[in-house]
């Protein structure tokens, strides 16, 4: 298996973490993870991305569409990935400016969860 993902629920947004590499073929996968874990956590998620060892530009472009996704419906996705391979990736794609990227994942769950959907 050349990925992984396993899911956690917190009271609060959703993180799920990936491992190993992400590419097109892994695309889909990933797509689907991250929009299960949103319908339980109102559309707030955390990817951690801190063993991944490899992304190529496909999953960067799911991304950016589950972040766009989610932000429109009041909710958010914040990666982890603070340095390394992905976060040398997201930079040369300029991608660390247009998505909410975290040291940690507690610092990305404290982000989700302020002023996100507060009539829920």
């Amino acid at each position: 298996m050349a990925f992984g993902f396993e899911p956690a629920y917190l009271d609060g947004p959703a993180v799920v973490s990936a491992w190993g590499e992400l590419d097109a073929t892994s695309r889909g996968d990933l797509r689907a993870r991250l929009l299960d874990a949103a319908e339980g956590s109102r559309d707030r998620v955390v990817i951690d991305l801190l063993r991944v060892t490899y992304i190529e530009s496909s999953p960067l472009g799911t991304l950016v569409e589950i972040s766009a996704l989610l932000a429109s419906k009041g909710g958010g996705l914040a990666i982890v990935c603070p340095t390394g391979e992905v976060f040398r990736v997201l930079r040369l794609a300029g991608l660390h400016k247009l998505l909410d990227v975290f040291d940690d994942v507690p610092a990305a769950v404290t982000h989700l969860g302020i002023g996100r959907r507060e009539s829920d």
